[in-house]
């Protein structure tokens, strides 16, 4: 008797009166899958070119400046938020009102936003940016170091996309004088940055591991920064980094360039490779500085 109520149901025993319940809904399923497949699900695949042929819709101007206008007003909303509740801090807590400093508080969201504010038009948000701009200081408390990279893409890249923008040199000036309080941070034989520095006592910070993101994501704005300042000594310091990858060892990677390498030796660690994360930002610096008209002679001269 307890064998019966134990054992695994074999296929003769699905015939069963209790079992059919589970072969109707079977039935109905199979009927509703013949069904989709033959009256709605596309007949044909969708080829990449198809995709990226189509034309885009002529729609009427106005629809443009009415997309438009809701896009600065969502850019306006969030903004003045930030001028409101966190400002000069980096960023804001939209459900608290309070600010936080994430990036090493010298009012991230500000310095990002500038060049965003020139291309909308937003004047009087431009002016109030600048003022607190020109009192940037970029000082750290001894125990705090900033992340290079994040400074870098960030910071800086925000104050000099925001010059070329304006031409308003307090931008250039404000960037040169980051560049310089960053600079201790290329103190290694290979010339690649450490992780992290210290702007006031130039102590840095960082693994003998870098990763390439981090280490090779500053070429335009170093090379921008030297043309528009005359000081060929932020070229080198992207120079130099550029000549270092161009000389390594790339026999195990099939000449793409690793995830992780050696800060010390400027060779790689080991074959991992990617396209996104720790390396997309690298490979996308690479192209527009190829393809720039800067002197590379000059470049990749050693030096400061």
């Amino acid at each position: 008797m307890l064998e019966s109520w134990t054992r695994i149901p074999t296929i003769s025993s699905l015939s069963y009166p209790r079992h059919r319940p589970l072969f109707y809904f079977l039935g109905l399923s199979f009927i509703l899958v013949g069904l989709y497949y033959h009256f709605i699900a596309p007949t044909s695949v969708v080829t990449r070119d198809e995709v990226f042929d189509t034309p885009t819709p002529q729609l009427p101007d106005r629809i443009w400046d009415e997309r438009a206008a809701q896009v600065r007003q969502a850019f306006e909303h969030a903004y003045h938020g930030y001028e409101q509740y966190a400002m000069p801090h980096d960023e804001l807590k939209p459900l608290l009102d309070k600010p936080i400093d994430n990036f090493n508080g010298w009012g991230v969201t500000l310095v990002d936003s500038l060049d965003t504010m020139l291309l909308m038009g937003l004047d009087d948000e431009f002016t109030r940016a600048l003022a607190v701009v020109d009192k940037a200081d970029f000082a750290l408390p001894k125990n705090q170091f900033a992340p290079f990279f994040e400074t870098v893409i960030r910071y800086l890249g925000g104050l000099l996309s925001a010059y070329a923008l304006s031409n308003n040199t307090v931008l250039l000036h404000r960037a040169d004088d980051l560049a310089l309080k960053l600079d201790t941070v290329f103190n290694t034989t290979s010339g690649f940055p450490f992780f992290a520095v210290n702007t006031v006592t130039g102590f840095t910070r960082g693994p003998q591991l870098g990763i390439l993101a981090e280490i090779a994501s500053l070429q335009m704005e170093y090379t921008y920064l030297a043309k528009a300042t005359g000081k060929m000594q932020h070229a080198r310091r992207a120079g130099k980094i550029i000549k270092a990858l161009s000389e390594a060892n790339l026999d195990r990677t099939g000449g793409m360039f690793p995830v992780r390498w050696n800060i010390s030796s400027s060779e790689p660690y080991d074959s991992h490779m990617s396209v996104g994360a720790q390396a997309d930002s690298a490979h996308e610096c690479k192209f527009p500085q190829s393809e720039s008209k800067f002197p590379q002679s000059e470049m990749i001269r050693d030096g400061s």
